[in-house]
């Protein structure tokens, strides 16, 4: 029996796992006294004592209070900057469709001009004092522009532009002013030459009609014109600001996706202002978390740290031994129910059927292998499970092979006599008990005894 070198034992996660769990009882146990334990303390603390617990409260909801003022001003700040966007965007997107010059071919737009020049009567000038240095066409020019800008953009003219607001026929039509040479000039632009003819031909009229009436008597004055043409051009002004106007919409658009995910980021405040804290449920809640851990680690340090046979691999593992079967701690005891029988099933166990199958098994090898040889199933553990396991192994194999037992085999003296009267040894050990420098010592003496050990049994 042999002892492998090179075999370092591993922990068994699942076996550690359900180890812990099968320790249920002593956990709750520890849980509930832990949690009455810091659950008195809390009430203690915050019904008797209430060492600045309103304190606290009213420092939380004023948190609070400020988180919600926070989160609602941002929200709206970020539904005002929304909504001032939108706003200029229907604007601009109104403005694109609406303005007859933003839809004005800037390659192909159309331009009617017309020059007028204004010429002082003789006798005005000869009325007029000596010292005056004022020509008095300059006076007549401001007059004309006053007097066209009051009739310029009224419903007529509109409808002949064939634009709905004002704002739009002021962008067809422009008014020039030479001090210089005492002249004016009024410029249409629009799609086609006959619009802009029919534009400028109402302004000629109107300006060569009533409103030369008007400054006729305020100043006697001729009025000539001179120039009227009409010809097409590239606007390279315009093509700018239709491309400005997509820009800004797009960068609109971008600031309006950017602010809502801005919003989306900002943290929404609890439903409900936090209750007026007892203190007792966080206490209670410490003691169930502490009690648990507690529990758990004890469990856990336990397992990890002790020397125990832990599953049915170690001791093929350590000693090279081959198995004979493995059965529930228990050979005895009732079957379990419950929280147990869960546990069981998941680990591994077998039920009460299962172990007579196991005891079969076991009986009918021993019976094929080692019939008529002395046979003694020993153990390091002188618990009642092995002397039960023997008791069944006996009855199911009979005369064919005599069984003789012997517990707490390392500390038990005379135990090499013993063992030289067997032909042959199957190791009987228990799971979760037997440590495992017992088995390495009783196998230094079957060693020493020269002992044949045919197989193992885990309980």
């Amino acid at each position: 029996m042999k002892k492998n070198p090179n075999y370092e034992p591993e922990i068994d996660i699942k076996d550690m796992f359900y180890h812990i769990l099968a320790k249920w009882r002593s956990i709750i146990v520890v849980i509930i006294l832990c949690t009455a334990a810091f659950g008195g303390y809390g009430y203690l603390k915050t019904h008797v004592l209430n060492d600045g617990n309103d304190k606290e409260y009213e420092k939380e909801l004023d948190r609070y209070n400020k988180e919600v003022e926070i989160y609602e001003k941002s929200n709206q700040r970020v539904d005002d900057i929304v909504d001032s966007y939108s706003k200029q965007i229907d604007d601009l997107n109104e403005y694109l469709e609406k303005s007859v010059r933003m839809n004005i071919d800037p390659q192909n737009e159309w331009v009617a001009t017309c020059d007028f020049f204004v010429v002082v009567d003789k006798s005005v000038l000869e009325e007029l004092p000596d010292s005056n240095v004022q020509d008095p066409a300059d006076s007549l020019l401001g007059y004309y522009q006053s007097v066209f800008q009051e009739i310029a953009y009224d419903s007529e003219a509109q409808t002949i532009a064939g634009v709905s607001e004002k704002k739009y026929l002021n962008e067809l039509v422009s008014w020039n002013i030479s001090t210089g040479t005492n002249s004016f000039s009024i410029s249409v632009i629009g799609k086609s030459e006959q619009q802009v003819r029919d534009i400028l031909d109402f302004y000629t009229e109107k300006i060569d009609g009533e409103i030369k009436d008007m400054a006729d008597s305020v100043m006697k004055h001729t009025l000539t014109q001179a120039r009227d043409m009409a010809y097409m051009r590239v606007d390279q002004s315009l093509v700018t600001e239709k491309k400005n106007a997509v820009d800004t919409i797009s960068s609109l658009r971008t600031s309006i996706a950017k602010a809502r995910t801005e919003q989306l980021a900002l943290v929404e405040p609890a439903e409900e202002a936090p209750a007026k804290p007892s203190g007792l449920k966080k206490y209670i809640i410490i003691g169930f978390l502490l009690g648990a851990f507690l529990a758990v680690g004890y469990h856990f340090i336990r397992f990890v740290t002790g020397n125990k046979l832990r599953n049915t691999d170690e001791l093929q593992n350590l000693y090279d031994i081959p198995i004979y079967g493995v059965l529930p701690n228990t050979i005895t005891r009732k079957p379990s129910k419950g929280i147990d029988k869960l546990i069981e099933k998941r680990r591994g166990k077998k039920n009460a059927t299962e172990r007579d199958i196991v005891c079969e098994q076991i009986a009918c090898l021993i019976s094929k292998e080692l019939e008529g040889k002395k046979v003694m199933i020993v153990s390091s553990s002188d618990s009642e499970r092995v002397n039960d396991f023997y008791n069944i192994l006996s009855g199911k194999i009979g005369s064919k092979v005599s069984l003789s037992l012997a517990q707490n085999f390392v500390e038990e003296s005379g135990s090499i006599d013993k063992i030289n009267s067997a032909d042959a040894v199957i190791i009987t050990e228990i799971r979760d008990e037997t440590n495992i420098d017992d088995i390495d010592r009783m196998g230094e003496i079957l060693d020493i005894s020269g002992s044949s050990v045919k197989g193992y049994v885990v309980l």
